[in-house]
């Protein structure tokens, strides 16, 4: 009697093509286990979101499947970048925050996931994304002290993650406040920014990358709101997005690689040069300036200063920070206690800095100021916002 071994979706997904189908029989003879067992995990990987298409032949993939491999990253990071790479986990956000409290590095690491089961968001939403379809990653960086503009590290993120979508596909994103991307007018990838440390001292920062590679089966209808992907054709005159075929995918060993060698350099310009250097960049990417929109906040739940973009206290900005190469950051507090979404605040023209309303609020969007925040023309006269959430506002 033959032992079955069990059978994992990735391995499956890693056998089956877009090209051409593969009989159930066939696939549960290479991988010696029942044809019901091949069933169940097509049902299984559908159920994650992979288009599975079946017809008499068999089984194949609406898109081509390209697994993600290690040593593909790594000569794309350059040897700065240490890479680990697993097939499925909950957060890899959450796993290198642990990985920080049994005392390792993460200074320059990059941690990716074929899959990702519970990955979050800003505002403690969740991000959906099906094996093998996007960039589902976290990315480690240490200071011996606070940046000055250590709140930018969010925008300084999506326009590094720009740079990369540009230079290996050739599309051309746009950012959306704080740390967003957007594509065609539907969002492509976001940037969830996690700090564990002292003000005014040592800390070390996860930024976790999420880019969908792939268009995700319902997406829309699941989130609620338009959703994009790199796989989507440009928008032609006279016809949408969902009437054009979809590009062929993009090489994602390739774009994480790029994405964590160019968050590597530009965190290091964001050190000496402050976020004002970046400023023309985010104009020119800048998905808002000039719209109409109502920038929404939760409650704040603690705030002993001035609040940055990405929820961060702003540290001292006399101090000179330099960036760590092996600093121990074991001894300093839970990261959760710093998470970006939960410090809402607004600053006035006249400097002082106030707790925004429950309510929000709404205007033109003037710009990013030279510190990061959202400038909002409002009824009122201009603000300068530094936390929340912007939703746009429909003309007319």
């Amino acid at each position: 009697m033959r032992v079955l071994k069990s059978l994992r979706g990735i391995e499956l997904l890693r056998r089956l093509s877009a090209q051409a189908s593969t009989s159930g029989n066939a696939l549960a003879e290479e991988l010696g286990v029942t044809r019901a067992a091949i069933w169940q995990q097509v049902e299984r990987l559908r159920l994650m979101g992979v288009e599975v298409l079946a017809d008499e032949e068999g089984y194949r993939l609406k898109y081509p499947f390209t697994p993600l491999v290690a040593e593909s990253i790594e000569a794309a990071a350059g040897p700065s970048v240490r890479v680990s790479l697993v097939e499925s986990t909950d957060s890899t956000n959450d796993d290198m925050l642990g990985w920080l409290s049994a005392g390792e590095s993460v200074h320059h690491r990059l941690l990716i996931a074929e899959f990702q089961r519970h990955g979050r968001g800003r505002r403690g939403g969740n991000w959906l994304a099906a094996p093998g379809s996007a960039i589902s990653m976290s990315f480690g960086v240490g200071f011996l002290q606070t940046p000055p503009d250590l709140a930018c590290v969010g925008l300084v993120g999506a326009l590094a993650v720009r740079r990369a979508v540009i230079a290996v596909t050739g599309r051309t994103p746009q950012v959306k406040w704080p740390n967003d991307l957007m594509l065609n007018g539907a969002k492509l990838g976001g940037i969830l920014t996690e700090m564990r440390g002292e003000l005014n001292g040592a800390c070390v920062l996860v930024i976790g990358i999420g880019i969908n590679c792939l268009p995700l089966p319902d997406a829309e209808v699941r989130l609620g709101r338009a959703v994009a992907s790199l796989a989507d054709a440009e928008p032609e005159h006279g016809r949408s997005v969902r009437d054009i075929p979809k590009r062929q995918p993009i090489d994602r060993n390739l774009l994480a690689g790029t994405i964590a060698r160019t968050l590597a350099e530009m965190l290091a310009g964001l050190t000496a040069d402050g976020f004002g250097s970046f400023l023309t960049e985010w104009r020119r990417a800048d998905a808002l300036r000039g719209q109409s929109v109502r920038v929404t906040t939760e409650p704040p739940l603690t705030n002993s200063g001035l609040s940055g973009p990405s929820g961060f206290e702003v540290a001292d900005q006399n101090k000179s920070p330099a960036i760590a190469t092996e600093p121990d950051f074991s001894k300093h507090g839970d990261p959760r206690e710093n998470r970006s979404d939960k410090v809402p605040c607004a600053r006035w023209p006249d400097g002082k800095g106030v707790r925004m309303p429950g309510g929000g609020v709404q205007g033109e969007v003037l710009g990013v100021a030279a510190d990061g925040g959202l400038r909002l023309l409002t009824e009122e006269g201009p603000r300068t916002l530094y936390s929340g959430h912007v939703v746009l506002l429909e003309s007319g």
